[in-house]
């Protein structure tokens, strides 16, 4: 595989680079397919979901958190059900501290979070800060969230939240607080994009995209320098 250098910053860029950055700007939604998610630092091992409610005073703590981030889609509304299918947490007697991984930097676009249905157990507030694959601190956000459906019943819809703050995200810590002293909500989810792979120490996306024309442009010349010379009879 032949191997191009910048001239500017001297780093090599070999071909497959290039093709696996073709697909950087493609959106995704980060759910239980490519993220984890574990209770934060703040809580001790035995924090229960939902333990005053039938099957849920046996559910397990890794179960709780898998419902968590098992929307299959940033539009998907959910039903928020308190039966054996499991498809929300509910902690009682302070804030939920949780700590998300999405094994790669994202720049990220949108949150994305269902709350639950009535103002007795809903997340009253929300704290996010975000950190790089270095844990280097790139953003935040505090948010009130409405309602999962405005208190009438039927499926909880998302609320959308757009993410302003530097790219090149891995590490999220959120931490949810009701004014009862429980939390109840269905999910949380994230859309973004994978973030361009760092060439030359330099990974904003202005140079990334220089690159990629750059060498569409030597494409386009190789071609023509190639072109089969046709006679005619």
């Amino acid at each position: 595989m032949k191997v191009f250098r910048l001239l500017s910053g001297g780093a090599a860029v070999s071909l497959a680079v290039l093709a696996s950055g073709a697909a950087t700007a493609e959106p995704v939604y980060l759910n239980k397919d490519n993220i984890t998610v574990a209770l934060g630092a703040s809580h001790a091992a035995q924090v229960a979901a939902n333990p005053s409610r039938g099957p849920f005073v046996d559910i397990s703590i890794a179960r709780a958190l898998a419902n968590i981030i098992d929307a299959p889609s940033a539009t998907y509304e959910e039903v928020h059900s308190s039966g054996g299918n499991g498809t929300h947490i509910w902690v009682s007697g302070g804030p939920l501290e949780l700590d998300f991984d999405f094994q790669a930097e994202y720049d990220l676009t949108t949150l994305h979070f269902w709350n639950y249905l009535t103002n007795q157990y809903s997340v009253d507030t929300i704290v996010f800060t975000f950190y790089d694959a270095a844990r280097n601190q790139v953003g935040t956000l505090t948010e009130s969230p409405r309602l999962g459906r405005n208190g009438a019943s039927g499926p909880i819809i998302p609320e959308d939240y757009t993410l302003n703050f530097p790219s090149r995200v891995r590490y999220v810590n959120a931490v949810l607080s009701g004014s009862n002293g429980e939390v109840d909500f269905n999910n949380i989810g994230f859309t973004a994009q994978l973030s361009p792979p760092v060439i030359g120490g330099v990974p904003e996306p202005a140079t990334w995209a220089m690159l990629v024309a750059g060498f569409g442009m030597i494409g386009a010349g190789m071609r023509k320098r190639t072109r089969t010379p046709v006679t005619c009879a």
